[in-house]
């Protein structure tokens, strides 16, 4: 991926061809190892930056304005996994069912707890990432119960 230099990013001199713009975006920045991160306005871990009239996501607008438009019908994935983090050269355009399953198979453990291992997940073609075996077969138990509780005190 190409970015064209980002003069004035956090640490660096100012420069006089930055716009009003500009300088209102890197003052929202804080910048930890490699990543940007966003200490503005956020919703659920995204930053939001107000520009044209109309509110941003922030990484977005930083992908838009130092690499390029995104392509039609993708998303932008964090390959750092950081939602705050605003640094075009993490960011990849991807479709949605595969940031969707990035996300989901980046994350050490299921909702309930149970270890994400490659023993213990399975894919499904009909949705996204990796399933845990524990909570399938749990579920499965659970719904087996149900249909015999019912079934038993049925009176017929």
């Amino acid at each position: 991926m190409e970015v064209k230099r980002c003069d004035g990013h956090p640490g660096s001199e100012s420069s006089p061809s930055r716009t009003s713009t500009e300088i209102r975006f890197w003052s929202k920045i804080q910048k930890q190892g490699n990543c940007w991160l966003w200490t503005a306005a956020s919703v659920r871990g995204y930053g939001r930056f107000f520009y044209e009239g109309k509110v941003w996501v922030a990484h977005r607008w930083a992908y838009e304005h130092f690499v390029g438009p995104v392509p039609d019908g993708l998303d932008l994935d964090h390959l750092c996994r950081n939602r705050g983090c605003v640094n075009p050269a993490h960011l990849e355009p991807v479709t949605r069912r595969e940031n969707l399953r990035r996300g989901h198979d980046s994350r050490p453990c299921c909702p309930q707890g149970h270890p994400r291992t490659p023993e213990n997940t399975y894919e499904r073609k009909d949705r996204p990432g990796s399933h845990c075996r524990v909570c399938h077969r749990e579920k499965k138990n659970e719904a087996r119960r149900k249909q015999r509780q019912e079934h038993g005190h049925r009176l017929y």
